[in-house]
């Protein structure tokens, strides 16, 4: 009983570290890699309690559709956020659902066409 509570702790104990470590690294990438763009929102998707959106954006004239999950997080459809994607993997993206995007000069510099949408 007792040596099942000692590795239950270090299993949990390895677990947070790589956790903290994959985390670091992410951040560390999208800080050297990362550009900054926008996405728009196209739909939901629901597994479960997963819940994520689905959403189009732009890289080099290339159009790129993506999903990412949000947890609970409240988000709009039919919406423009701010992202940073990785310049070594476009399709590794971060999106900051509390950064709405309306200018619409900054949204057609992103590579969007409103009669596309």
């Amino acid at each position: 009983m007792k040596k099942d509570i000692k590795y239950f702790i270090i299993t949990i104990f390895a677990l947070s570290i790589l956790y903290f470590v994959l985390k670091v690294n992410a951040d560390f990438h999208y800080k050297k890699y990362g550009l900054l763009s926008i996405f728009y929102t196209t739909n939901y998707s629901v597994l479960s309690k997963d819940k994520s959106v689905k959403f189009i954006y732009y890289v080099n004239v290339r159009k790129i559709i993506g999903e990412n999950r949000i947890g609970n997080q409240k988000i709009k459809l039919n919406t423009y956020y701010k992202m940073i994607y990785s310049s070594k993997n476009p399709k590794k993206v971060k999106g900051f659902f509390d950064n709405e995007i309306t200018d619409t000069i900054v949204i057609r510099k992103a590579g969007f066409n409103f009669n596309d949408l």
